[in-house]
């Protein structure tokens, strides 16, 4: 297993970005999943028993990425952390060397509430691929509800986007000189679900009735944030 990973990060070593550089924000414009865990208690516990909640600080890539890193004399460089480890890579924090691991609280949380509540469709032209979305600057938050309720903590927005296939594609297809690495996105899209406009959100968000927020309103249907794979 550990062979076949090194192979496709060897692969992608000599690859620049296939869809320049990311978004550049600061440290300021993510304020960490334990802020959003008071007002969304249910999904919080439920992504910290995810595999995002572990992206940046799984022993298996950890490892990856050292051997990685020692293999190509650090040509590996950003690569594998713009899916990995987002908010370090938005942000600036990781350096071309850096090794998973030594890196600040809110980058090791991986995946977090805010990475996915906060992206954005890639630029024109850019491919659903290597970490190529956009992402919201600022107190700006995405959600699936179309009459959020108002709340101080921040601004909600409704998006089409986040329910879309393709928001899970952006990290979930990897490409190398138009070679497909990774493919999630890419099968999807050839497959029937697709073609029922079966979003990858539909099995692995399962629905259910509840509230989103702590003395919300009740909503019919909401989305789990397990990610059961």
């Amino acid at each position: 297993m550990m062979e076949g990973l090194l192979l496709s990060l060897a692969c992608i070593v000599a690859c620049p970005r296939a869809d320049g550089e990311p978004t550049k924000l600061s440290a300021e414009d993510f304020r960490g999943p334990e802020a959003c865990a008071a007002c969304h208690p249910r999904h919080y516990q439920e992504w910290r028993g995810s595999a995002h909640a572990y992206s940046a600080v799984d022993p298996l890539v950890k490892a990856a990425s050292h051997r990685a890193l020692k293999e190509t004399g650090g040509r590996i460089a950003g690569f594998c952390v713009n899916c990995h480890v987002p908010a370090g890579a938005r942000t600036g924090e990781l350096s071309p060397s850096f090794e998973i691991g030594e890196v600040s609280p809110l980058a090791a949380r991986g995946v977090s509430c805010e990475i996915c509540h906060k992206m954005e469709p890639p630029g024109e032209g850019k491919p659903i691929a290597n970490a190529s979305f956009e992402m919201a600057a600022g107190n700006v938050i995405y959600g699936r509800l179309r009459n959020p309720a108002a709340t101080p903590a921040h601004e909600t927005v409704t998006s089409e986007y986040i329910g879309k296939s393709e928001l899970c594609g952006s990290c979930h297809d990897v490409i190398h000189d138009s070679a497909l690495i990774e493919k999630s996105f890419a099968q999807w899209s050839g497959s029937i679900h697709s073609r029922r406009m079966d979003q990858c959100q539909n099995c692995h968000m399962l629905e259910y009735s509840g509230q989103a927020a702590v003395d919300g309103p009740f909503r019919e249907t909401l989305h789990r944030h397990n990610f059961p794979a």
